[in-house]
Formats: C-alpha cells, structure tokens, sequence
C-alpha cells in the first residue's frame, strides 16, 4: 500500500494533517529538533534528544511527588495513571504524524493561524513561568545555606545564577547541553538516593500512609495536580 493509504485506518485527523503537509510548502524557518539535514538551523542526534528529554522529565519536580501524592489521597494513583495515557495518547499521535517541519508548522496545519498563535502564547507564558520559579528556587537555596547566606543577599544570589546561564540559554540546539543533562541526571539520581536511604535509616521500612485511602479535599487535590502536571503533564 502507498504511504498515504497506511496512515488512513490508524490516524485519520493526523493522516489528513500529514497529506496536507506534503502538499504545503515548508517553511524556511523550520528547524525539527530531530534528525539534522542540509540547510536545518539546528538539530541533534538520537542520544542527545534522548537525554534532554529524560531530563526534562525527570526534574526537580520528582522531590515533591511525595508531599502531593499524599494532598492527593485516593485520587493521586488514578490521576497518575491518567497522566500516563494521556501522555503515551498524545506522543503516539505526533509520532504517527509525519508532517515535515516544526511543532508549530503542524499545529498551523490542523488548526490554523490562530492555533500557532496559542501554542506559541501559552508556551511562553508557561517558560517563563518555569524559568522564573527556578532561578527565585536556586536564589533561596543559596541564600538559606549558612556558609553563603551571610556572604550575599537573595537578590545578589539571583543575579549570580542569570549571569552563570547566560552561556547555556544561548545555545542554539540541546547538543551543546547533552553533557549537561547527564550530570544533572547523576545529580538527581544520587540526591533522591540519598533521600531514600536516609529514610530507611530514619524511619525504617515505608508503609502506607492512611491518608492515600482517604478522598482528597478540592485544594489538596489542585496542589497534587499542580505537581503531577508539572513533573510528567507536559512533556509530550
């Protein structure tokens, strides 16, 4: 069967966008983040996206899984598993998409002008958004440590941490931060390690908190959806 007719049974919105995108002339601005070619503004190989992505979600964001899950009660299990599908929905949607180009490119071609415009909007609102919590979180920590608290106030520590990412947010493609991500990766891994064990040496062996059994009040519910979005909700 001809390619065209492939994508029909499985996607039919994503094989009618995918027609449309072999038919629409590609936008010289386009720069896929996968799979470089001639011409491309930027682009990085397998293992880099690979390991940029993993970093993006698995963040700092997993050191508060604990407290919302317990906000949660008996809806954080069904809530996550939900999140898990959605995700695993919507990336099996783009991956059956074989439209050539950018995200926005195949947003332009579903939904127009106007889907571009919020897309784009509301990527920015949310980056920024995430851009500003960390640097006010990197400037608190600093500030609260004993042995650098009297040395700088909060505001000092916040300029110091926007000077020393300057070089990183100036890249123009992942692959300049891949070695990055892996130690941040390393990092993470040893910290919630670190955590754990600690735990067990404190605490001894984990059991259940009653409170997972119990439902959820509508502001503990918001704040374990507040978390669990962040860490996993918008990865895709």
């Amino acid at each position: 069967r001809s390619r065209a007719t492939a994508y029909r049974p499985s996607c039919t919105c994503c094989w009618d966008v995918a027609s449309s995108a072999r038919m629409a002339p590609r936008s010289p601005l386009a720069a896929p983040l996968l799979g470089a070619s001639e011409g491309q503004l930027s682009g990085i190989g397998f293992t880099a996206a690979v390991l940029s992505l993993v970093k993006g979600c698995i963040g700092a964001g997993v050191m508060a899984l604990p407290w919302a899950t317990i906000q949660g009660g008996a809806a954080s299990a069904p809530a996550l598993i939900l999140l898990g599908a959605w995700n695993g929905y919507t990336g099996w949607l783009l991956l059956d998409c074989d439209a050539p180009g950018s995200y926005s490119d195949l947003v332009r071609l579903a939904l127009g002008r106007g889907g571009v415009v919020l897309l784009e909007g509301s990527l920015l609102v949310v980056l920024f958004g995430v851009c500003v919590s960390f640097q006010v979180q990197a400037a608190t920590l600093l500030s609260s440590l004993p042995s650098l608290g009297r040395l700088a106030s909060h505001d000092v520590y916040a300029l110091i941490t926007g000077a020393a990412l300057l070089p990183l947010v100036l890249q123009r493609s992942f692959s300049g931060i891949a070695a990055i991500s892996i130690a941040a990766l390393a990092v993470l891994c040893l910290g919630l390690t670190a955590v754990g064990l600690w735990g067990l040496w404190a605490e001894g062996a984990p059991t259940l908190p009653p409170q997972l059994l119990e439902p959820p009040t509508a502001h503990g519910f918001a704040d374990f959806l507040g978390v669990a979005a962040f860490s996993f909700g918008g990865q895709v």
